[in-house]
């Protein structure tokens, strides 16, 4: 659950046995909702295996993109720190088991392991960093240069992890 490329892969190993022992797993198929934009979070998410997407849905219905997620990755930490909501959608690509910790737990774990803040926080802190530059991309005026900016932040979204992820996949035949 937690690979070398995992926020995680820093906490001590009590920490992340306590936190697979608190967690539950369960199967998503293909484009099936984890969680949904605006619903209450309750849990800290971990993608076990297959890959995630990350969505904000608009107003008017329509989805964007804005990270895709491979195995060891965590997500829907926001709403589990403030207590509120989701502010984006997830759903499976594929066949993908996700583990979940419930809020309480985490909260509990994070009392006995304080380093799991830390971990946290940089996913927190990238996923900010991409909502800001995915709104600067959509105040760009023109079609051909939102298009342009969106290729050029693709190879830094789809780094190292994505690439150790799709050989990890390759390799296991999946």
């Amino acid at each position: 659950m937690f690979g070398p490329s995992s926020e995680f892969a820093q906490a001590s190993d009590d920490a992340k046995s306590a936190l697979i022992a608190t967690s539950t797993r369960r199967a998503y198929a293909d484009n099936e909702v984890i969680y949904l934009q605006e619903e209450r979070a309750q849990n800290l998410y971990f993608v076990v295996s297959g890959h995630v997407r990350l969505s904000y849905v608009l107003d008017d219905g329509s989805a964007i993109l804005y990270a895709i997620l491979p195995a060891g990755d965590s997500f829907g930490e926001l709403g589990i720190f403030d207590g509120g909501v989701h502010g984006d959608m997830a759903m499976g690509i594929g066949n993908t088991v996700i583990g979940a910790v419930s809020a309480k737990n985490f909260h509990a774990l994070c009392h006995r392991f304080p380093a799991l803040h830390d971990c946290i926080a940089e996913p927190v802190a990238r996923r900010y960093r991409s909502y800001i530059e995915l709104t600067r991309i959509m105040s760009l005026k023109t079609l051909p240069g939102r298009r342009a900016q969106a290729l050029l932040r693709s190879p830094t979204d789809w780094g190292p992890r994505q690439i150790i992820a799709d050989a990890m996949c390759r390799a296991s035949g999946r």
